[in-house]
């Protein structure tokens, strides 16, 4: 078509659309400009505003606006109660638009966290614990305000939890930090009840490995639902040390491999370990010591007793496994001493606090004192209720002399030969005990003149008359000392754990059958006159 003569010539769309762009861009790069300045003081004022108990700092602000891009570098968050250290440091997070979700047709935000440290230690945990306001509720969740798009995926890299605990050589340290979580706004349709899908890794007290593979629900529910697989591999146990500092237990060495399913969410928590292993662990139990070390350790043991019972929580373990040593220290005499199961094996199966139907299996190897065979089988009915549980405990061929700290703390004497050993069974149901202990030792000496000759004469002469009744006492030709204890009787407590219960079992075998099996049958007499022999 021609254009006729007179009338005004069209230019090119194209150049218009350019130059427009380049005057908005253009306007844009000034408006961020002027902005910059200003926006690092109202983001740390603002910010501040919301927080309670806490101070943002900022070192710097970075705004791209033609892509809605917001720069922090090195964000500091320190706790007003304790400031140093800092709870929080961030050197660089980054905000701006997932263009992924802009092409469905929601304008989204993503998020970049970059080498996040968070440092806390006893001094701050326990000036958040006196708060009454949960930190939760300290207006973290108003700080998304501050930016004008709501945010659609998150990832972190590279960061690092500290625990300082008190008086601990080192810190706890979770390093190498890496996760994800998409979809957070369900911009996708995503896959059933949990759309999200959730990455996290870590590094583990510097050796050992984390991960959690899952999704999640952020929005429905008042609380996140989330649920997947998770797995530890190779975490030193012996670095949990400085945690336990205030119970009467001591642990060295061990690592810790558990994996499973999780599932957290309106219904209450569930938990499902396929396999639970635990290895080259020695664990300690102080007894006789600082009475508020042992009242802290019940306590803790009737809360993770309560949360069993809880039925909001599920928990089902297949297999547990340990390997290690397990010991009883007694540091209330005068003469401490140490009992101790070697080359403890330990495996339980089918645990479930929700089965009422079903049993847990228990199967305890092991070398008392280093030598000799012990082993113990039982039975736990699972599920809620009062303890009901049954156990078979045989013990043979232990040189009694591996005895003697314990027989000089608590009976003044020491043996120069025999062997020991140990049968019981213990049924309690229905909030009663029906069992016995019955510990026997086979060709006790308790006189050696070779062993004893650094003592006293006086001492000398006692053991040596001991020695003497004791041979007049022996049970016939089978040249053995023994008794029986009975143990049947009502429980003291019909809401203690299992554990509690076996713990007052053996403290009464002890008392009721294996000393007096050592005292009585050995012909012990009452001191007359100083000196005397140590109780």
């Amino acid at each position: 078509m021609v254009a006729q003569p007179g009338t005004p010539r069209r230019l090119p769309r194209w150049p218009v659309v350019l130059l427009a762009t380049a005057l908005l861009l253009l306007l844009v790069a000034m408006l961020a400009t002027v902005l910059a300045p200003r926006l690092r003081p109202w983001i740390v004022r603002e910010s501040n505003a919301r927080l309670q108990g806490y101070t943002l700092a900022l070192g710097g602000v970075a705004l791209r606006p033609w892509s809605l891009t917001l720069e922090l570098r090195d964000l500091v968050v320190r706790q007003d109660a304790h400031p140093d250290p800092a709870m929080l440091a961030v050197p660089r997070l980054r905000v701006d638009v997932e263009w992924r979700s802009l092409l469905r047709g929601r304008v989204v935000a993503q998020a970049l966290v970059e080498g996040p440290a968070v440092v806390v230690d006893a001094a701050q945990l326990r000036a958040e614990a006196g708060d009454r306001v949960p930190l939760a509720r300290r207006g973290w969740q108003r700080l998304p305000e501050l930016y004008p798009l709501e945010l659609n995926a998150l990832e972190v890299r590279n960061g690092t939890l500290v625990y300082r605990a008190p008086e601990a050589r080192r810190p706890l340290r979770l390093v190498a930090i890496n996760g994800s979580a998409r979809n957070i706004r369900h911009v996708e349709a995503g896959s059933g009840s949990h759309p999200s899908p959730l990455h996290l890794e870590a590094v583990v007290f510097d050796v050992g490995r984390a991960r959690f593979d899952g999704a999640a629900d952020f929005l429905r529910h008042a609380r996140p639902a989330v649920k997947g697989r998770g797995s530890i591999d190779a975490v030193p146990l012996a670095t949990l040390g400085p945690i336990l500092r205030g119970y009467p237990l001591r642990i060295a060495g061990g690592t810790l491999a558990a994996a499973g399913a999780v599932e957290l969410g309106p219904r209450g928590t569930r938990a499902h370990l396929e396999k639970v292993a635990i290895r080259g662990i020695r664990v300690d139990y102080l007894g006789g010591g600082d009475p508020a070390a042992r009242q802290a350790l019940r306590r803790a043991a009737q809360a993770a007793r309560s949360a069993s019972r809880d039925p909001a929580v599920w928990l089902r373990m297949d297999e547990l496994q340990v390997d290690g040593e397990f010991g009883f220290v007694n540091e209330g005499r005068d003469r401490p001493y140490r009992l101790f199961l070697g080359d403890a094996r330990v495996r339980v199966h089918d645990l479930d606090n929700r089965r009422t139907d079903g049993r847990a299996t228990l199967a305890v190897s092991g070398r008392p004192m280093g030598a000799g065979r012990a082993a113990i089988r039982g039975a736990f009915r699972n599920g809620p209720g009062p303890a009901d549980f049954a156990l078979d405990v045989r013990t043979s061929g232990l040189p009694v002399t591996r005895l003697n700290p314990l027989l000089e703390s608590h009976a003044g004497l020491d043996a120069a030969e025999g062997r020991f050993e140990l049968y019981s069974q213990v049924l309690v149901e229905d909030g009663r005990i029906r069992g016995y202990v019955k510990p026997l030792f086979r060709d006790l000496e308790l006189y050696d003149r070779d062993q004893d000759e650094d003592d006293g004469v006086l001492r000398q002469v006692y053991e040596f008359v001991a020695d003497g009744v004791r041979r007049i006492l022996e049970n016939g030709r089978r040249d053995t000392v023994g008794t029986v204890a009975d143990l049947s009787g009502p429980l003291q407590d019909p809401d203690a754990s299992v554990l509690q219960i076996i713990g007052n079992l053996a403290r009464n075998a002890f008392v009721e059958a294996i000393l007096p099996g050592f005292e009585q049958r050995a012909g012990r007499r009452r001191c007359a006159a100083p000196p005397c022999p140590r109780p």
